[in-house]
């Protein structure tokens, strides 16, 4: 993600925040749509109440905000919390957008990915041979 949105220059960069913000939205627009039609699927049932200790019981809090935005994101880093690990790709590259002498990170960045794509391949076709014979 750092090497993709750190070689783009500005019309490209705004360009694709457009097109994804459209997508992004019709997205959400679905989603939320099926979410509140959902219940009209399912019958309305009457059912009988009855206690459960689970009723009475604090659920633990959820923080969204500590899990996108980390007080500490090279923990995140470490530890592969993907929601802080994209934010933080994202913000490095896009903090690469306006910097002019970028080709040296964006040229080490370029063999990395090859790098990734190989130990990939040797991965991949060894996990679908495995696969195709456990399923047969």
């Amino acid at each position: 993600m750092i090497a993709g949105l750190g070689g783009l220059s500005y019309q490209q960069a705004a360009a694709l925040a457009r097109k994804g913000g459209i997508v992004l939205l019709l997205l959400w627009t679905t989603g939320v749509a099926t979410v509140l039609l959902m219940p009209l699927a399912f019958p309305n049932w009457q059912t009988a109440s009855f206690f459960s200790p689970s009723l009475i019981q604090q659920t633990p809090t959820f923080n969204f905000l500590s899990l996108y935005i980390p007080a500490n994101p090279f923990y995140s880093l470490s530890n592969n919390i993907v929601p802080a690990v994209v934010v933080f790709s994202v913000f490095v590259g896009v903090a690469l957008i306006g910097i002019s002498d970028k080709g040296t990170l964006l040229n080490n960045l370029g063999v990395c990915i090859k790098a990734l794509g190989r130990v990939t391949g040797w991965i991949r076709p060894t996990c679908a041979v495995g696969c195709v014979r456990h399923y047969r």
